[in-house]
């Protein structure tokens, strides 16, 4: 940012929104149920994604199919607010207001897929 001061910083933040959001929402959870805020915890973003492959479409047993298919599903959605950063790489108001949608997209589809992670599985043998 010193060599390029026309660049906006909201879209080098909004580069990593999803590991920052992601982050930041897991301090949260930890601060809010007591945990100390750097012991690891099964719910982050990945985790969820995961479990809700493994409830819908495969088994638990099947990590080694939903691990990966899980990365993908993220690398597509934090794919977009990157692109969306270059595009918006010297429009500061336009980056200001992707990058607060994309963390209400980030907290909206967290919430559900934390929910549905929480359903039992209904699956026939």
């Amino acid at each position: 940012m010193n060599c390029h001061p026309e660049i906006s910083p909201l879209a080098l933040l909004l580069i990593y929104v999803w590991p920052i959001t992601d982050m930041l929402l897991s301090m949260l959870r930890r601060k809010k149920s007591g945990r100390p805020i750097g012991k690891p915890v099964w719910l982050h973003f990945h985790h969820m994604v995961m479990r809700v492959l493994e409830i819908k479409f495969f088994t638990r047993a099947r990590w080694n199919l939903t691990n990966p298919l899980a990365k993908i599903i993220i690398f597509l959605m934090a794919t977009v607010p990157m692109v969306l950063a270059i595009e918006f790489k010297m429009q500061t108001g336009a980056a200001f207001i992707a990058f607060c949608r994309f963390v209400a997209i980030f907290v909206v589809t967290y919430s559900w897929a934390l929910w549905r992670a929480g359903q039992p599985v209904h699956r026939k043998s």
